[in-house]
């Protein structure tokens, strides 16, 4: 994977740090990402979302994989801590398309290892608690992301 912006790689030590606070277990394939990459910007942005014949059903673009850096707002941990109370409690967001919505990853529950797009624009009202319905799956797991990744062509 080829990227514009590359973090650093996650130590072992600093993700199980990063899994027990959160009280969670990473599904491998994000937990290798991390392991490998650390995160940044990839120079493919576009992933299609296709049913069983094909055809688009959405077109979702990455901007930022967060990860392990000193960049505000696209740090991973702080990330999760801070929309912690945004989003429901099964996922994390793992990045950002740019203009405000998040690409989360389920880390419970039925959803497990899959990858939703948050949108910020239906997204609940202060002090009402996160539901799904702002919540649109994008990818039964993180390697579809990743491996699906294309250039934007626009």
């Amino acid at each position: 994977m080829n990227f514009y912006l590359q973090f650093s790689p996650y130590e072992e030590g600093k993700l199980q740090q990063i899994e027990k606070y959160l009280a969670i277990t990473f599904p491998s394939d994000y937990r290798d990402f991390l392991l490998q990459y650390g995160g940044g910007q990839p120079e493919n942005t576009v992933f299609d979302r296709l049913d069983q014949n094909g055809s688009l059903l959405r077109r979702v673009y990455v901007d930022t994989f967060y990860g392990e850096t000193d960049i505000n707002g696209v740090e991973l941990f702080g990330t999760c801590v801070r929309l912690s109370d945004r989003i429901p409690s099964e996922f994390i967001p793992i990045g950002t398309d740019g203009v405000g919505n998040y690409l989360c990853l389920g880390i419970r529950g039925k959803n497990y290892g899959k990858v939703f797009m948050w949108r910020e624009d239906a997204q609940p009202d202060i002090g009402e608690k996160p539901t799904l319905k702002n919540m649109e799956l994008i990818a039964d797991s993180f390697e579809a992301i990743v491996s699906g990744l294309k250039p934007d062509d626009d």
